[in-house]
This record gives C-alpha cells, structure tokens and sequence, in this order.
C-alpha cells in the first residue's frame, strides 16, 4: 500500500513523461491538463488530477492569484425551465416572478440567490 506522497511522486513522474511526449519540454498550462485529463484512460485520471492540483497551489504561493469573482448587487437570477409545470412549482416561493417556462428574482447577497435558486429547482422537480 502506498501512501498518497508516493502516489503523488509517481503521479508527477508518470504524467511528466505523457506531457513530454504530447508538448515536449517546457511545462504544461491549464489547457494541456484539461485535454490530457480528457483524453487518458480513467485510471491516469487521478495522476492528472494530482498534477492539476499542484500547479494550482504552486502559482497561488509565486503570487499568481486569479482576480476574485465580485457580483454586482442586487443579485438577478434567472432560471429556465424544460416544462411549464417546473416553473409553476417554482413560481409558488415568494417573491419569484413567472415568465412562460422561466422564473426571476432579485436579492441583495449571493446567499440568498444561492439558497433561493436552489429552493426553486427542489420544488421544479
């Protein structure tokens, strides 16, 4: 039984060696990861997985942050739904307005758009 740094270990070795073979030398972005993760067999899925992971955590210590999602407020949600009858049910939480097959609302915090999104799709079936 390995532990998970050697799996980790080999995890780097095993998809350096695929990410020379497809890019050849220099490293690998995002892009490669996403197509390497797409076209392995699902048992190198994890070796990907690991090395995904690390260079993300790499380049958020070198300083690399991505710029953090900022949400005008109030928040407009809108969902559309397959039937007519999910946006009936949907529609009964208050304050949730009926257009055809879609409802609406807005709220002053992504919280309450997330849990009132969320209610709306429990009720829609």
């Amino acid at each position: 039984m390995c532990t998970y740094e050697e799996d980790r270990v080999r995890a780097h070795d095993g998809f350096n060696a695929l990410a020379i073979r497809v890019i050849g030398e220099g490293g690998y972005d995002r892009a490669i990861l996403l197509h390497l993760y797409q076209t392995v067999p699902p048992q190198g899925r994890f070796a990907v997985g690991i090395v995904a992971q690390d260079v993300r955590v790499s380049r958020l210590e070198q300083g690399d942050a991505p710029e953090p999602f900022i949400v005008d407020l109030p928040v407009q949600v809108r969902i559309e739904f397959a039937k007519s009858s999910q946006a009936d049910h949907a529609a009964l939480i208050a304050g949730l307005r009926r257009e055809g097959t879609r409802v609406s609302f807005q709220v002053e915090e992504m919280l309450s758009a997330y849990n009132t999104f969320r209610t709306a799709v429990e009720l829609a079936g």
